[in-house]
């Protein structure tokens, strides 16, 4: 027989832990301060208060007398708010359901109004929409008997007596039905776009970026990064969406495809620590940017000690025609030379080989010639 608002005797024997205490399961819901001076007040030895608590031994049909306890609103309020958006982040709420479903053994009234906090309007109608396509039928598949859909997840409030044998088990095919349905409307489209749109940042740590990528295979995808059929698609987005230099090195294992993740990590967190910090490297440019400058201020001292005028108006106008057009020096320190430039005399429009003003000289192959046909007229 129900009875309501009424709070169980104390010393109640009870096979659920105590709510704060060391014993209590892990996931277990929130207790707040509301329901746990309302336990107190019931119970000092056991004070963990459930929708619907047993009263004493069951009879020889299996019939069991409950005392009935709902939830207390702000229970429901503080669940919502510790949890994200189930169109968001289906598996902080997915969880939570979970646990309060085992736990907590809700009567149809409860699980009403927990979808009724919990959940939008239309995430409660796709929750249940899914769940009866998943109602069991007598040989433990889903049926299409709408009759059987009807009595099994009634949406209307059924007769259902948690005092007995009969209504405790439709409750927790009920409620089993209820999770199920719960898990097939979490599940979206594959969005593998914005699986790819998760790169890692710049000072982000190859674990916490792999973190990342399975949370967004469980957001913008049906697949569970954790089986092993997903293993490939994991590996090949958390290498492709690697920083560049940690990507390289990843990218240079043989058999890639046939490594872990745990493997891979390995390997990333390895190039990862190893990476120069930022301040050698400042430094190390800084110092690259002194030689530079070294370097010019050497070549332009060498012009300006050129023994002829014309020659160090030559090697400045040389310099300057080299800072302008962006070429430098090598790393030997000596001058970069144009495609057509002496590397003797430095003008452009011959070689070092054809070069007049070099000792021994022979000009170029047009000089030659007419050099030789002088000499035959000669003689």
């Amino acid at each position: 027989m129900l009875e309501e608002h009424h709070p169980p005797p104390p010393g109640e024997a009870d096979a659920v832990p105590r709510a704060g205490g060391g014993n209590a399961p892990v996931g277990s819901p929130p207790f707040t301060r509301q329901r746990a001076q309302r336990e107190q007040s019931a119970s000092a030895a056991d004070s963990t208060i459930l929708p619907l608590r047993a009263t004493g031994p069951p009879d020889a049909e299996g019939n069991q007398p409950h005392h009935y306890w709902p939830f207390a609103t702000s229970d429901l309020y503080n669940w919502k708010a510790q949890n994200p958006k189930f169109s968001e982040k289906p598996a902080g709420l997915i969880d939570l359901l979970d646990s309060v479903l085992f736990t907590h053994q809700p009567t149809w009234d409860d699980c009403q109004q927990l979808l009724q906090v919990l959940f939008t309007t239309e995430e409660r109608e796709r929750i249940l929409n899914q769940a009866r396509k998943l109602v069991p039928g007598a040989d433990g598949n889903p049926t299409t008997n709408q009759a059987q859909i009807d009595a099994s997840f009634p949406l209307t409030r059924p007769q259902w007596d948690f005092n007995t044998a009969e209504g405790k088990e439709r409750l927790r095919v009920y409620r089993q039905t209820l999770m199920g349905g719960l898990r097939m409307a979490a599940r979206k489209p594959t969005n593998l776009a914005k699986v790819g749109n998760v790169q890692q940042g710049k000072d982000e740590s190859p674990a916490a970026f792999l973190g990342w990528i399975m949370e967004a295979f469980c957001t913008y995808t049906p697949m569970d990064p954790e089986a092993p059929e997903s293993k490939a698609a994991v590996i090949i987005a958390f290498v492709n969406q690697l920083a560049i230099d940690i990507r390289r090195k990843l990218q240079k294992i043989d058999r890639l495809g046939e490594k872990s993740l745990q493997d891979l990590l390995v390997v990333a967190k390895k190039v990862y620590n190893n990476r120069e910090p930022p301040e050698d490297k400042q430094a190390r440019a800084m110092a690259a940017a002194s030689s530079k400058q070294t370097r010019d201020l050497a070549r332009i001292l060498l012009a300006t000690t050129a023994d002829f005028p014309e020659e160090r108006d030559r090697r400045l106008r040389q310099l300057a025609d080299d800072a302008r057009k962006g070429k430098g020096t090598t790393k030997g320190g000596k001058q970069r030379l144009q495609k057509d430039q002496c590397a003797y005399c430095k003008e452009i429009g011959h070689w070092a080989q054809d070069c007049l003003k070099r000792a021994g000289g022979k000009g170029s192959k047009t000089d030659r010639v007419k050099v030789l046909e002088l000499d035959e007229l000669s003689d």
